[in-house]
């Protein structure tokens, strides 16, 4: 980048992240936002659902903030990922099954879409992931 000359919106909003933990100018979901809304649920929503035996499937969408990759005790890869969308945020567990299928899914800073079964571990909820779209 040259002296003098100002940083696209991208990375404007990469350094926000990266120095303050949070955006301040704007969300990169805003930028995905019309295209899904009438097909995602608001993380906020699937934080106020109550715990159930077999939770249902849902599809949401946000951008990816955190991935931590750990190994099953059988030895298989698996994801935590984090989703946030605009007012919230929620891990994502992704099977080895899962991984295999969307290898190059799982960054950072990527807008997705996704499928999965809703799934409680103490009191907060989390979506047990099957597909992914990039968006």
């Amino acid at each position: 980048m040259k002296p003098g000359k100002a940083a696209d919106k991208s990375l404007t909003l990469s350094w926000e992240k990266e120095l303050l933990g949070l955006y301040i100018t704007d969300h990169p979901f805003n930028a995905y936002l019309p295209k899904v809304k009438d097909y995602v649920k608001p993380i906020k929503d699937v934080m106020k659902l109550p715990p159930v035996e077999r939770g249902p499937r849902l599809r949401l969408a946000g951008i990816i903030s955190g991935v931590q990759k750990i190994l099953t005790k059988r030895g298989d890869p698996m994801l935590f990922v984090t989703l946030e969308d605009l007012e919230n945020k929620m891990e994502l567990l992704v099977f080895s099954d899962t991984l295999t299928k969307y290898p190059l899914a799982w960054q950072e800073n990527k807008a997705v879409m996704v499928n999965g079964r809703l799934s409680w571990r103490g009191d907060e909820p989390k979506l047990i992931c099957d597909e992914v779209k990039e968006l």
